[in-house]
């Protein structure tokens, strides 16, 4: 996932000046498999939150809900 700072904070892809960057997330699409969601919230003033999810039958059957606090 592109936590890309070269530019600085504000022109960056992970920005952390004028504006941030709250969110971002990464899908894979195995071969024989489920496809995989990471996701990393990045509140101000709070440090990254980041989780893995299979996006299994498991997953989609659960009753609708937050993933991340």
């Amino acid at each position: 996932m592109s936590q890309d700072r070269h530019d600085g904070p504000d022109n960056s892809l992970w920005r952390d000046g004028r504006e941030h960057t709250p969110a971002g997330w990464q899908m894979a699409l195995p071969a024989g498999a489920a496809p995989r969601l990471h996701l990393v919230l990045a509140n101000p003033g709070a440090a990254p939150v980041a989780q893995d999810y299979a996006q299994d039958a498991a997953f989609w059957s659960q009753p609708a809900r937050t993933l991340l606090p």
